[in-house]
């Protein structure tokens, strides 16, 4: 999912053996330094310069788009909506290349190393090893129900706190991570978007666990995120969320870490 404006993510396929489906997919995500918006940098402050507010939505913050192939018309609208046009296609191009690299890499591994059965059994093990690797983590635990309240100060409109509540259950080798009581989304960009909370816990459970264990998706097999659509932990078109991933990931891990 993605986290703010900036972040722009590219996905591509690998085929492998001549096949008709993708048997890996590469993708990469770099955070771009001015994507349109009201203010540069396309992140935008609730308040204009002579101090009065206003509420963001997030067509204030740059270009939007939703998943869509990548062509030379995709391209054009993307740079033509930032500052710096020139930088923003230099980006862009950067992070196909290293698409095209990591696709050039998956291929040579499959014609030397190991076959393409061999690496997508490599694959499955790993997630199945970081899977048995956080269910014994999360197993350490002691079985409960563990509630923990934080806040933003505010959203930089309102002074009132915005409340991040979250409570952790643990049964055995799972857990569900619940901030659905949190707070309803707020008028700035301090929301933060679904795959952020997402990423908040899958970093907090890594923490918990050894070094050595690799980062992968079977960390979060073991663990359900449960949130509320329009809160500030899950917010919702046309919410503003520039701020989302940079301030209040900040807050929701350590809310979590409190529980």
């Amino acid at each position: 999912g993605g986290t703010h404006l900036p972040d722009v993510t590219l996905v591509s396929p690998v085929f492998l053996d001549d096949g008709n489906s993708p048997a890996f997919f590469v993708a990469n995500r770099a955070h771009h330094a001015d994507v349109g918006g009201i203010s540069p940098g396309s992140m935008p402050a609730p308040f204009f310069d002579d101090g009065t507010t206003r509420t963001l939505e997030i067509l204030d913050e740059g270009f939007c788009i939703g998943p869509t192939l990548l062509d030379d018309g995709v391209r054009d609208a993307f740079v033509s909506a930032s500052r710096t046009p020139a930088e923003r296609l230099g980006d862009l191009r950067a992070q196909e290349a290293a698409n095209h690299v990591g696709i050039q890499r998956l291929k040579e591994l499959a014609e030397s190393s190991f076959s393409p059965e061999e690496l997508l059994a490599l694959n499955e093990a790993l997630l199945d090893y970081a899977e048995a690797r956080m269910r014994a983590v999360i197993g350490s635990i002691p079985d409960g129900s563990f509630t923990f309240v934080d806040a933003l100060d505010s959203d930089g409109i309102n002074d009132n706190p915005i409340s991040i509540e979250v409570t952790l259950t643990v049964h055995g080798d799972e857990a569900v991570v619940d901030f659905s009581n949190s707070a309803p989304s707020c008028d700035s960009a301090l929301n933060a978007v679904k795959a952020i909370t997402l990423a908040a816990t899958y970093y907090v459970f890594r923490c918990l666990a050894p070094e050595e264990m690799p980062s992968s998706g079977g960390i979060m097999r073991p663990l359900r995120v449960i949130t509320r659509p329009g809160s500030i932990c899950d917010a919702q078109y046309p919410s503003a969320v520039s701020a989302g991933n940079v301030e209040t990931s900040q807050r929701l891990v350590d809310a979590l870490l409190g529980a």
